[in-house]
């Protein structure tokens, strides 16, 4: 808790001293660096998907994606110790899966809630 604390009290301090023209710059390379390093990552995920095992799930898989888009951090803890005393490939496969659902998922749904965010009253 204290991590969390010590950032949020650090992007106060920021905000604060940094004026707008210089937050706008920083954002600019931020954003930069952020999509230099995650096409990378996005084409090797892509490269190493297992997508013809995922559709053998069937609904297994979708249940499963469900369950973990709704529980969060429980079912990602017992896939860590499965994966790191059992050495199955199974836990490739559904992990797998989950992050590809969670960033597609989430891909959809970022631009619609930025949308309504901004149209709310500040």
């Amino acid at each position: 808790m204290n991590g969390v604390f010590a950032v949020f009290v650090a992007a106060v301090a920021f905000d604060r001293v940094v004026g707008g023209s210089a937050r706008a710059k920083e954002h600019k390379v931020q954003e930069s660096v952020n999509q230099f390093f995650s096409i990378p990552i996005f084409v090797l995920f892509d490269l190493l998907a297992p997508v013809g095992e995922w559709l053998a799930l069937g609904w297994t898989g979708l249940l499963l994606v469900l369950a973990i888009l709704v529980l969060r951090r429980l079912p990602w803890v017992f896939a860590l110790v499965a994966l790191r005393y059992t050495q199955e490939p199974a836990v490739w496969l559904m992990g797998s899966l989950v992050v590809c659902a969670s960033i597609v998922l989430h891909g959809m749904t970022a631009i619609p809630f930025v949308k309504w965010y901004c149209r709310q009253p500040q």
